[in-house]
């Protein structure tokens, strides 16, 4: 496995170099964190680079973390419970808001939904076109993978929520990461 820098993270989180374009159109900024990681020992190095590529960097909105790798179907689902905690912690630790992006199906069948929903805020991925069945709490809903974007060329996700993310992530100073993170 290829190590990872700082550049590619940044392209594979949905950081652009140059988030000042982004707030200068007045979009409020997060990031999509997908890890490969089945070791705490080897998330730690996933997130160093993450670390190394929000340095700087202004969110507003949360920082997801995406466990949906097939290399990690195969651990117990308390075993990928806890692996998903340890990344949720960690990136509270940056100094951020911490979100689980899952879909459904993953959800139900590999994760201990209840452990962590309990605790973070829960973006669920759901394409049926319905109300997702789903027996824990999430506060932003996914709702399909065809959307369009004046502007934007080719099919878009577009997602619902009713939380205000920006008023939370400013009001609790999670907008940075912390010095010494």
């Amino acid at each position: 496995e290829a190590p990872l820098t700082a550049d590619m993270v940044v392209l594979a989180i949905g950081v652009t170099p140059d988030t000042g374009l982004a707030k200068a159109a007045g979009l409020d900024i997060g990031v999509y964190y997908y890890t490969k990681a089945t070791i705490e020992a080897a998330a730690d190095k996933e997130l160093a680079v993450l670390r190394q590529a929000l340095r700087g960097k202004e969110l507003t909105m949360p920082v997801a973390v995406d466990m949906e790798n097939a290399a990690l179907t195969v651990l117990k689902p308390k075993d990928l419970t806890n692996l998903a905690a340890y990344h949720l912690e960690q990136i509270e630790k940056m100094g951020f808001f911490a979100q689980l992006y899952t879909y459904t199906s993953y959800a139900n069948r590999f994760l201990e939904m209840e452990r962590l929903a309990g605790r973070w805020d829960i973006w669920l991925a759901d394409y049926t076109g319905k109300t997702p069945k789903a027996a824990f709490r999430y506060s932003a809903h996914q709702h399909t993978s065809k959307g369009s974007v004046p502007g934007i060329n080719g099919p878009v996700d577009l997602d619902v929520t009713i939380v205000n993310y920006p008023r939370i992530i400013r009001k609790k100073g999670l907008t940075r990461l912390r010095e010494g993170a």
